[in-house]
């Protein structure tokens, strides 16, 4: 049988706006004796293809940054900073020390909501589908995290104008400078950020042990990556391996979150909200440390009015907050990229369901797909 994965989750959990749809094989319900399992999984994609990549290559290069916007709508700004990444190494751009550092500030606020985001959308599901020896211990958890939420995109709002889809990167920095008193306003808000995650993560605490587990050697021939790879012990993060922006400065071997004790070594929904919850206070520090090396300074180098890349090809990936988004940027000297390839961090996590759900009950189903998030813009860009 086929169902959509959003008609599987509460209204309003972030896995479940677009579609994405999901085969599935049943068990016989008779011969184990108790509720249906999972014999096979399989993601279908391509319902909300739109072909961005194609459409970069009519766009001149400012303007692909709009379209970056819209496939990780919960990681919105970190899509942006990957192509910038990839034009300026290309052109061979120093970008001022002030907007590198803001922008490491808005991807790691970016982060907190994302996971927020998650986290909240699993207590939800939670919620919705209790079953025995599966109960929220704090019903008001996801309400707090929501909150936080809010919280994160009122800060976005100050800085960039815009709640969801910030278009603030720049090539060369950002859009603008944020006002002075945006600093003060986000060291304030890190500590409610910070206790809503941690909230969050109590209140699922005991939940998910030994669903949809996911081992380390099938996360990686899947490539899967972020907090899901971290979850099943794949120590992998781009801002550790391959620091960017100014993470050789602000970001510390230690701020990788360990998954700590898994059942039978596998990473099972329990592990990967743990994960989130943790990654969350990990990106908060990040945020302090960015805040306390800021000074006065230009954000933004100056360009030419139609911006021409010379002729070649490079590669930029980042860490955005469901794993690694890789730009393939190909340019012949034109205004236009001539070829943008992008790997999207969710199209593999939506590949390894098939290798995560055999085995899991009909009741618990909803449970484990909040565990894997499979954001329909990221995987059908």
């Amino acid at each position: 049988m086929v169902e959509e994965i959003a008609d599987l989750l509460p209204a309003g959990h972030p896995v479940g706006h677009g579609r994405i749809g999901l085969r599935i094989r049943w068990g016989d319900a008779t011969a184990t004796g108790g509720d249906q399992t999972v014999v096979a999984a399989e993601a279908i994609v391509g319902s909300v293809h739109r072909g961005a990549e194609k459409l970069a290559e009519v766009r001149d290069y400012r303007q692909v940054i709009m379209l970056l916007d819209r496939h990780d709508w919960w990681g919105a700004f970190g899509s942006e900073v990957g192509f910038v990444l990839a034009v300026e190494r290309m052109i061979g751009l120093a970008v001022p020390r002030r907007a590198t550092l803001l922008r490491v500030v808005l991807a790691e606020l970016t982060r907190c909501s994302s996971h927020l985001a998650m986290l909240a959308g699993a207590l939800d599901t939670a919620a919705c589908h209790e079953t025995a020896g599966m109960r929220v211990a704090d019903p008001g958890a996801a309400t707090a995290a929501r909150d936080a939420i809010d919280v994160v995109r009122e800060l976005f709002v100050r800085a960039t104008g815009n709640r969801v889809h910030p278009m603030f990167c720049r090539i060369g920095g950002l859009a603008a400078d944020v006002e002075s008193g945006w600093l003060v306003v986000v060291h304030a808000a890190l500590p409610r950020v910070v206790a809503a995650a941690d909230r969050a993560g109590e209140a699922l605490h005991g939940l998910g042990i030994g669903l949809a587990e996911l081992p380390s050697a099938d996360a990686r021939s899947m490539a899967v990556t972020g907090p899901v790879a971290r979850a099943c012990g794949v120590d992998v993060d781009l801002r550790r391996d391959e620091p960017y922006l100014a993470y050789d400065e602000v970001f510390a071997p230690s701020d990788v979150v360990p998954p700590g004790p898994m059942p039978a070594g596998s990473g099972d929904a329990a592990t990967r909200w743990r994960v989130l919850a943790a990654e969350v206070t990990a990106a908060a520090t990040v945020v302090g440390r960015c805040l306390d090396l800021l000074s006065s300074g230009p954000v933004r180098a100056r360009l030419p009015r139609t911006l021409r890349v010379p002729q070649g090809e490079t590669f930029a990936w980042t860490e955005s907050p469901q794993g690694a988004s890789g730009y393939y940027l190909v340019s012949t000297g034109g205004p236009a990229p001539y070829r943008l390839k992008i790997r999207a961090a969710m199209f593999d996590t939506a590949a390894a369901l098939a290798l995560a759900l055999p085995g899991t009950a009909r009741a618990d189903l909803p449970l484990a797909l909040a565990s894997l998030p499979t954001m329909a813009g990221d995987v059908d860009r």
